[in-house]
């Protein structure tokens, strides 16, 4: 008898491992692949980077340090503010409160990325 229990409980965890092991191989395939960052093509600050900023930042920018009512302000005050460190993304206060604390859901991961390749490619103002 006490055989018997034994060698249901061993088919049982055997039964339980295999179920485990399948499970966790099949999740491989679903990933979360997160986009890829493209340094290599340029980023406008005016046509791609500005509209982020207005439709993310400006309902709650409207107003002190930061003002991102139009690319020109929006330039304005990130640079005078020292909110930027062009090429060092890592750095740039613009860039870290995005991708942390409460800011970090305010724009997608694509537009992060797109936001970190305009730093890492020097930040430049092609409005002017």
């Amino acid at each position: 008898m006490n055989q018997k229990i034994v060698l249901t409980r061993q088919i049982f965890v055997a039964v339980i491992i295999a179920f485990s092991a399948t499970a966790f191989v099949s999740c491989e395939k679903y990933a979360w692949d997160p986009p890829k960052i493209d340094l290599t093509t340029p980023v406008s600050f005016k046509s791609e980077v500005f509209p982020i900023f207005n439709s993310n930042c400006y309902s709650c920018h409207k107003s002190g340090n930061l003002n991102f009512t139009s690319v020109t302000t929006t330039w304005t005050s990130i640079n005078k503010a020292q909110y930027l460190t062009p090429g060092n993304p890592e750095v740039s206060l613009i860039y870290t409160k995005l991708t942390s604390g409460s800011h970090e859901s305010r724009c997608s991961i694509e537009d992060r990325n797109k936001i970190y390749s305009w730093i890492k490619q020097g930040a430049l103002n092609d409005n002017e």
